[in-house]
């Protein structure tokens, strides 16, 4: 129906045509109840001031010169019974901004006037801004790994360096099956769980929306995809890559338990 909906009747459904997650089930981790309407401005405000200091895992999903592109930081459970929280940033070209409103559906210049995607001067990704706004990003945060897919992002690498950012911070993360494949697999298995807790962000929302598998003949290993261009999915990239560094055997965090001490008088 979903098809049916956009080539017939030109209305623009939602979800993808099998879509990886059900949007019913991401909306179920949001740190508010979905259904309360909670404002997703007001939620990153207080998730940005509650978390500065700790611990996290990074991924960058770069644009090649016209697409968007995102940092999605991943903060694990410091003690039993919290989730794992979710930050985004997003950017794409100014210039463009206007036209994808028009051919994509899609309300990019709502979303930068609300703060949630940055506008990059000129119409290709500008990635010395991006790099400039990553290093202040890092000073917030106790960012342990920042992973990233060297087939695009090997010139903001360097600038990143260039601008003092810790190079021992960056793992290479190539978005092959064999590698996305367990990540994926536990981005499911946290989002059914309710693992997540998310802030309601419009932008990854929509590209929940977008986001399917397609899956490695032979091997059956999984890796995100979409069904159209239009579709944007570089913010779940970027969050699954980060759990993936956040999950691997060095890297985890063990919670710690919440107890009390009761001495007699």
């Amino acid at each position: 129906m979903g098809e049916a909906k956009r080539f017939a009747l030109n209305m623009w459904s939602s979800e993808a045509e099998n879509p990886a997650i059900e949007l019913t089930k991401w909306d179920a981790c949001c740190r508010e109840p979905i259904e309360k309407r909670p404002d997703p401005k007001r939620l990153r405000e207080q998730t940005i001031a509650e978390l500065k200091g700790r611990t996290c895992f990074g991924a960058l999903d770069l644009a090649p010169k016209l697409d968007t592109s995102s940092l999605v930081l991943l903060f694990p459970p410091m003690k039993v019974g919290e989730r794992w929280r979710i930050l985004e940033w997003f950017w794409c070209p100014k210039d463009s901004i206007d036209a994808r409103v028009k051919r994509d559906h899609v309300p990019y210049d709502r979303w930068a006037d609300d703060g949630f995607i940055t506008p990059t001067e000129g119409n290709l990704t500008d990635v010395r801004f991006i790099a400039e706004q990553i290093t202040e990003i890092n000073k917030l945060f106790d960012l342990k790994e920042l992973a990233y897919d060297s087939a695009w992002s090997s010139e903001l690498i360097r600038m990143l360096g260039e601008s003092g950012f810790p190079m021992q911070k960056f793992v290479a993360y190539p978005q092959t099956p064999i590698k996305m494949n367990g990540p994926c697999l536990e981005f499911m298995r946290k989002t059914l769980r309710k693992e997540f807790a998310h802030d309601n962000n419009p932008i990854m929302r929509w590209q929940v929306s977008n986001l399917r598998w397609t899956t490695q003949k032979g091997t059956g290993f999984i890796k995100p995809d979409r069904d159209r261009k239009r579709e944007k999915i570089d913010g779940c990239a970027s969050l699954i890559m980060a759990l993936g560094r956040a999950i691997d055997p060095d890297n985890v965090v063990k919670p710690k338990s919440s107890f009390f001490c009761v001495t007699s008088a």
